[in-house]
């Protein structure tokens, strides 16, 4: 059967035992788009898996850790071939290090990257990890980077307890007391995870807040985003929940789950929904949302997008740099948040799209090496600075 070849050359290649006849296979299927769904299923369980605990066999575990790891210390390049691709593709990357030997098909025709020499580690950065600062009502600061569980604050009876690397709120009935307001803010390389007083979770991606009562004690349940934020919220059918973000736009549920990406520097604020519905309202007017689709707001405007990639909206929540046919801007600027470093250019940004997955526990090191060789070139300086050039 056709599946059970591409099943059976794909373990081969991983595994590094391919005859020159099965290679000449591969490359083949490699151009035809009927493959390109199992391509695409079978790397995305690739990457997302870990790699350690997952049962594979020593080479193809060998394999991964040089690619997602050691190769780029190495002196000289690793001579793992990958040959990843669809037949349209510009280009895929998937977890690359320095030195290895790309293969992918631009428009059918074979072409190769070997990748350069490590970037330098004197200067490197670690990926990202959890934390964040909690800012009570009162202005008081706690860091929970690395305070242990238990109860850490309490307001009007609306206890904040630290669990496992999350804040959960235990409130208790607050009815005619007046609502006092905290907010959870994540740096650049920390993100979090919030229980809110009604049940509802939140994940904050890097460079976010989120601001919220101790208690939801009226009509509605208000909370104001900045940054990144997914919500699975808990249902309460007569009261609303409400998302304020920047500017005059706030997105209403009564229980669901999407995604709110309001960053500052980037092109619109987009809202996904995963599950449920929602309404985005801008200014008069309204967007009813389905699963699947996203409102972008850009200047008091909202335009609708059907069959948004919501895999690749969640990547972040899911430790996961999902670059399908993202341009240079914008996967310097998730760096950025992730690395905690400041990106500037040298020359006039070229016009790149990427392509691939790459997990985001890797040092910024290794993802810079897997990015190179597309036209663009890196390096990283004193003061937490990333120069492309």
């Amino acid at each position: 059967m056709p599946g059970q070849e591409f099943d059976n050359l794909f373990l081969k290649y991983l595994s590094d035992k391919m005859t020159p006849e099965e290679l000449l296979r591969w490359k083949q299927l490699m151009q035809d788009d009927t493959y390109a769904g199992q391509l695409e299923a079978a790397l995305d369980k690739l990457v997302t898996a870990d790699q350690s605990e997952a049962g594979i066999d020593a080479p193809t575990e060998k394999m991964f850790r040089q690619i997602a790891g050691t190769a780029f210390e190495q002196k000289k390049p690793v001579q793992i071939r990958r040959y990843i691709g669809w037949a349209a593709a510009a280009a895929v990357v998937l977890l690359a290090g320095a030195g290895i030997f790309l293969q992918f098909f631009n428009n059918g025709k074979e072409k190769s990257i070997t990748g350069r020499p490590g970037i330098t580690t004197a200067l490197d950065a670690l990926p990202g990890s959890n934390g964040a600062v909690l800012t009570l009502a009162d202005g008081k600061t706690i860091v929970l980077d690395s305070l242990q569980n238990g109860v850490i604050a309490m307001e009007d009876n609306s206890k904040a307890v630290l669990e496992n690397g999350s804040l959960r709120y235990d409130a208790k009935d607050h009815a005619g007391v007046e609502t006092r307001l905290n907010t959870i803010t994540t740096s650049r390389g920390r993100q979090f995870q919030l229980i809110l007083p009604d049940g509802s979770r939140a994940w904050l991606n890097a460079a976010s807040s989120l601001t919220y009562p101790t208690s939801f004690t009226g009509n509605d349940r208000k909370v104001q985003v900045t940054g990144e934020v997914y919500f699975e919220v808990a249902k309460q059918k007569n009261k609303p929940f409400k998302v304020q973000t920047p500017g005059q736009s706030y997105v209403e549920v009564t229980g669901t789950r999407f995604n709110v990406n309001a960053y500052a520097d980037e092109p619109s604020i987009a809202t996904t929904l995963t599950e449920g519905a929602v309404n985005v309202h801008v200014n008069d007017g309204v967007q009813n949302l389905k699963p699947g689709q996203q409102a972008q707001v850009k200047q008091g405007q909202v335009s609708l997008v059907n069959n948004a990639d919501t895999s690749q909206v969640l990547a972040w929540k899911n430790g996961v740099f999902d670059m399908n046919n993202a341009g240079l801007p914008a996967v310097m600027r998730q760096l950025a948040r992730w690395y905690d470093v400041n990106i500037e250019y040298e020359r006039e940004m070229p016009n790149i799209r990427f392509g691939g997955k790459m997990q985001r526990n890797l040092k910024l090191s290794q993802v810079l090496n897997g990015l190179s060789g597309m036209g663009v070139q890196f390096r990283i300086e004193e003061g937490r600075k990333l120069i492309v050039y």
